[in-house]
């Protein structure tokens, strides 16, 4: 069975449901991302230097602008309550990492002589790898996704 077929058997209120919580879990997951890039942040500039959590928060940024992106543009393709968002996927799953490697591109060009790169890199790395605390941050924002009626 083809996963066109599984969405063609859902109902309709099923599928609203399903894009609703998809676009609650992703809103939660955005807001994860954000404060673990804040809290590296503080801590780098606490124990390291200014300039090197300008780099940590660049670095996050980096990863959580393109997510950013994503995450409006999937909650107004589920807001035109159509079924295409297969299509969807495949668009943004090409874009994003292009969009990734060209704000790479730009603030390396922008910020040369300024910025420490491995520390950008390191925090690109902690904000993409913060879906790690997902069961920590579970107690204080229930993620309750996926809870469907029988397909």
């Amino acid at each position: 069975m083809t996963v066109r077929s599984c969405i063609n058997k859902l109902k309709m209120n099923d599928y609203f449901l399903l894009t609703n919580q998809s676009c609650q879990f992703l809103i939660k997951y955005l807001f994860i991302q954000v404060f673990t890039s804040f809290c590296i942040t503080i801590i780098i500039g606490i124990s390291i230097g200014k300039l090197e959590s300008l780099s940590i928060l660049i670095g996050s940024l980096i990863y959580i602008l393109p997510n950013l992106i994503f995450a409006c543009w999937l909650i107004i393709s589920f807001s035109k309550k159509e079924k295409k968002i297969f299509n969807f996927f495949l668009g943004i799953g090409i874009f994003k990492p292009f969009l990734i490697a060209f704000i790479f591109w730009f603030v390396s060009q922008l910020t040369k002589n300024f910025l420490s790169f491995p520390f950008i890199l390191i925090g690109f790395l902690c904000t993409l790898k913060s879906y790690f605390f997902i069961p920590i941050f579970r107690k204080f924002f229930p993620l309750n996704c996926l809870k469907l009626t029988k397909i």
